[in-house]
């Protein structure tokens, strides 16, 4: 009887002692900044081994941040104002890591779908009622930033080996004077670009595999500077937008236009080039690899 009684009372701690590791790992960590004086925010945000959600909010908070508690890897954040500025820095704060979580890329080329803490997503949003200065370094990862709604005026992402995806849905309310974009040994999926109301759009790349869809309406001239080491590239354009391409290639790579470009005097231009609202002065350089320059139905 006393042996049965024994064995119940330890059963009963074991049960109670799962749920209370449960209950713990189910916690959230959450941060947050009130908006103050400031009038415009500079934010530098540098992460390594994470799975990264970046999106805007409407609150009157500067950034929102939460995840589990249980993570390996969660964010460092320090803010301050100064002359109606502020600053903004965040980094990756490291607790532990499985060796798998370890490896450079992994995420890249193997099933993300395991049970490993280090791949559930650490949440952060930005105020969208605040101009904005953005700078993103990201390690190796797989990360969303879907930047719909956020006042960019200066863009600058500098993304590792990552499988990662960067969405504009609707349009920049203001100006992006500069949006530059350099990647390494990646996936790398941009939609909406016509969106993000730039300027001047910069994307160097390494080997790399990537898509711009250049969706959105485009009012205006803007310039696309690109350069690709290797890898392939695949660039969606509005039948609306008149096209001026200047283009440079290493002999083992290979450039795809539509049939009703035409060229002249070295540069090709659409047909429709003059006679749109829109237009973009495109400078390609490419090295190893094949470019697709389409219209986008």
């Amino acid at each position: 009887m006393k042996r049965s009684a024994s064995l119940f009372f330890l059963l009963q701690a074991f049960v109670l002692n799962v749920l209370l590791t449960l209950s713990l790992e189910a916690q959230m960590v959450k941060f947050t900044e009130p908006i103050s004086e400031e009038k415009v925010i500079n934010a530098d945000i540098k992460v390594g081994s994470i799975h990264l959600v970046l999106k805007s909010h409407q609150s009157p908070q500067v950034y929102q941040y939460h995840s589990k508690s249980n993570l390996p890897v969660q964010l460092s954040t320090n803010y301050f104002v100064k002359n109606a500025n502020g600053y903004l820095t965040i980094n990756t704060r490291q607790k532990h890591a499985s060796a798998r979580h370890k490896m450079i890329g992994w995420e890249l080329f193997g099933d993300i779908s395991h049970d490993d803490h280090s791949i559930a997503p650490l949440n952060l949003s930005l105020t969208d009622s605040l101009p904005l200065k953005l700078n993103i370094s990201v390690g190796s990862s797989n990360s969303e930033f879907d930047l719909s709604g956020l006042k960019l005026s200066k863009l600058n992402m500098n993304i590792g080996a990552c499988n990662s995806k960067v969405v504009f849905s609707r349009k920049n309310p203001i100006t992006l004077k500069h949006m530059h974009v350099s990647t390494g040994a990646s996936q790398l999926f941009l939609t909406g670009l016509g969106h993000a109301n730039f300027d001047k759009f910069t994307f160097n790349g390494g080997i790399t595999d990537v898509t711009m869809d250049f969706e959105g309406k485009i009012k205006k001239k803007a310039k696309i500077d690109i350069t690709i080491d290797a890898g392939n590239m695949s660039i969606l354009i509005p039948k609306d937008v008149g096209i001026k391409l200047n283009h440079s290639s290493h002999f083992f790579s290979n450039v795809s236009l539509p049939e009703d470009f035409q060229k002249s005097k070295g540069i090709y231009y659409s047909k429709n080039y003059g006679k749109t609202k829109g237009s973009l002065i495109m400078f390609l350089k490419s090295g190893a690899g094949s470019v697709d320059i389409s219209w986008k139905n």
